[in-house]
C-alpha cells in the first residue's frame, strides 16, 4: 500500500460504512450521537457494509500484528468487525 498507509478513518456522516478500494480500507463512524442520516447514495464502489439504523461506537485493538475493529450498537449489536 502506497506510503504505508492501509486504512483511513473518518467521521462527520452520520452513518457507518466500510469501503474497500484499490487495497485501501476507508471507514466512516459518524454514529456517536446526533440524527442520522439517510444513505444519500446509492452503488458506492467498494462499499462492504453500510448501517444508520441505531448510535454505536468502533472498538479498535491495534499490536505490532494487527488491527481489529468492530462497530457495536448502543445494543451491543455487532455490526461489522474486520482486521488489518
Amino acid at each position: 500500500v502506497q506510503h504505508g498507509v492501509n486504512a483511513v478513518f473518518s467521521g462527520h456522516d452520520h452513518t457507518y460504512e466500510r469501503v474497500v478500494r484499490d487495497g485501501l480500507t476507508y471507514v466512516v463512524n459518524g454514529l456517536g450521537g446526533g440524527s442520522r442520516y439517510a444513505r444519500g447514495f446509492t452503488g458506492l464502489e467498494g462499499s462492504q457494509i453500510f448501517f444508520n439504523a441505531d448510535h454505536g461506537a468502533m472498538l479498535v485493538e491495534a499490536d505490532a500484528a494487527a488491527l481489529r475493529a468492530r462497530f457495536v450498537t448502543r445494543g451491543e449489536q455487532v455490526v461489522d468487525e474486520f482486521a488489518l
